[in-house]
């Protein structure tokens, strides 16, 4: 072992991917997730197209675009959820239930602080949001005030946001994902009937807003009926409490900030240089790439605090196991969905919303084609957590989305909507697929040669995929939904199998040491 390396478990192998993924808590709780995100999905696939055409173009790209805006928000809490997940999970995996309560405690503080922020922002620029990004009247008429609602709905999301994470860390996601569902539903029906009564963007600000309220109350009852044992408690307002939350929270934050500059600060060039029509466009073409992101995202939750639980009993050979075979898995997830979106994007569009958001397919395939990487990524983001030292991934994070902003005002005058795209995939290949990962398996004792085995496979799976796509779609034209399931079917029953293939003969491979356990 190298001199002052952090101390390891002796005598025992990495723990095995079966073990790590495919235990009966960690299998479940990433099927509640995906279960969760599946109706997610599947209700706003069949909503947006009744929302953009009764909205229209240009006040649905007024709706977007104040979405997007007060999504930065989330910023202001400087990291505290992510961290507060981390440090109740790694207390209650060592049953210091007095020390998950004292981060609770803080954090909920800190976190209600934030809360008052946002109302503040909200009701000072609500005022001049029309005129900023040149909304045209009659559809900016109503900007200002839903501006000021979902400002408000951000403020509730934040005073309930420490007891999602108490359950977050209890790996209460069956529960998480019953409330979510309950309200993702009852969104969707109370949307038509606004929608329909002529209510526009007020309306869906002000049911947002409702149901912000009465899911943070139902997180609170279910926070203090099944995870008491850590509980707000004015003993835990402690100065070290809050230094570690932080110390964390601002590694935290850069990760925050760069999906934040990546996935909504597109819509705000697009919105001041551009116009609210072309938002709705170019929004269009980021749904698939969101619902990815969205899909990787609930599944790494779902491992996160067992990562984390990995590290604090078997130290850093459990963690690097859990990364080395893990990763194989989610490349190969990645090749099967970049395989799917490849083939029948353009399809899917045209069935979806009409052929008048042609465009928005021909976008897709810019913004896909990095996202294979960011799903095997996700596992490194995972372990950096676990180890809670994110450290130079972190300042990578950054620098992706600050470089993406920077391309975007660049490139979106002379290229348009292709040239925000292209800033988009440009620093997350640089980022994604190759300095991350590459940090990640050094701080974790791995070669490249991992890494890029698991790429390499990822690969082979898009291929297969894409390969018996294009077969079936020139077979059978995805023209109709009904043969469009019937290419989905095949290309996910093609990558499917030789995935377990792939499955099953790493299984039966012996172990090989890692970098570390050599030294």
């Amino acid at each position: 072992m190298r001199p002052g390396a952090p101390a390891v478990s002796k005598g025992r192998p990495p723990v095995s991917l079966l073990r790590n993924l495919l235990s009966h808590k960690v299998f479940t709780n990433i099927l509640a997730n995906q279960s969760g995100f599946l109706v997610t999905v599947v209700v706003s696939l069949l909503l947006s197209p009744f929302v953009v055409h009764s909205l229209g173009d240009a006040r649905y790209g007024i709706w977007s675009l104040i979405v997007s805006f007060t999504g930065h928000y989330g910023l202001l809490a400087f990291g505290l959820q992510g961290s507060v997940v981390r440090y109740i999970s790694h207390s209650v995996a060592l049953k210091d239930y007095h020390k998950a309560s004292g981060y609770m405690s803080i954090a909920f503080a800190c976190l209600a602080v934030t809360a008052v922020l946002c109302i503040g922002i909200g009701y000072g620029l609500s005022g001049s949001v029309s005129s900023f990004f040149n909304f045209p009247p009659p559809a900016g008429d109503d900007a200002g005030t839903a501006f000021f609602l979902v400002s408000l709905t951000a403020a509730a999301t934040f005073l309930s946001a420490v007891f999602q994470c108490n359950l977050f860390a209890h790996q209460k996601f069956a529960l998480m994902n019953g409330i979510g569902v309950a309200g993702t539903l009852f969104r969707a029906v109370m949307t038509v009937i606004l929608l329909k009564a002529g209510y526009g963007i007020l309306g869906l600000a002000l049911l947002g807003l409702g149901i912000s309220v009465f899911l943070g109350l139902l997180q609170v009852w279910a926070s203090f009926r099944y995870c008491n044992l850590v509980s707000i408690r004015l003993s835990g307002l402690k100065p070290s409490n809050f230094r570690e939350l932080i110390s964390f929270g601002s590694k935290s934050f850069l990760f925050t900030l760069s999906s934040t500059l990546v996935y909504q600060c597109d819509l705000l060039v697009i919105g001041r240089f551009l116009s609210a029509e072309l938002i709705t466009i170019y929004s269009l073409a980021a749904t698939l790439v969101t619902y990815l992101v969205q899909c990787v995202s609930v599944t790494n939750n779902a491992m996160t605090p067992h990562a984390t639980g990995i590290f604090a009993r078997d130290g850093l050979d459990g963690l690097s196991g859990f990364y080395g075979k893990t990763a194989y898995l989610m490349y190969m997830f990645g090749g099967l969905v970049f395989a799917g979106c490849f083939v029948l994007g353009p399809s899917f569009y045209q069935l979806w919303v009409g052929e008048g958001y042609a465009e928005s397919g021909k976008l897709l395939y810019i913004l896909l084609f990095p996202q294979f990487f960011a799903t095997g990524y996700g596992v490194c983001h995972i372990c950096m957590s676990a180890l809670g030292t994110p450290g130079w991934i972190a300042v990578f994070a950054f620098g992706e989305g600050l470089l993406n902003l920077i391309l975007s005002i660049l490139l979106v005058r002379p290229f348009g909507l292709f040239g925000v795209a292209a800033a988009t995939l440009i620093p997350q290949i640089f980022h994604r697929a190759i300095i991350g990962p590459a940090y990640c398996s050094r701080r974790l004792g791995f070669g490249s040669g991992t890494y890029l085995g698991a790429v390499a496979w990822g690969i082979f799976i898009a291929g297969i995929g894409t390969g018996a796509g294009l077969w079936v779609s020139n077979v059978l034209p995805p023209e109709t939904w009904f043969r469009f399931c019937i290419n989905v079917l095949a290309i996910l029953l093609t990558c499917g199998a030789f995935a377990f293939t792939i499955f099953r003969m790493k299984q039966r491979r012996p172990h090989t040491a890692t970098m570390r356990e050599v030294e």
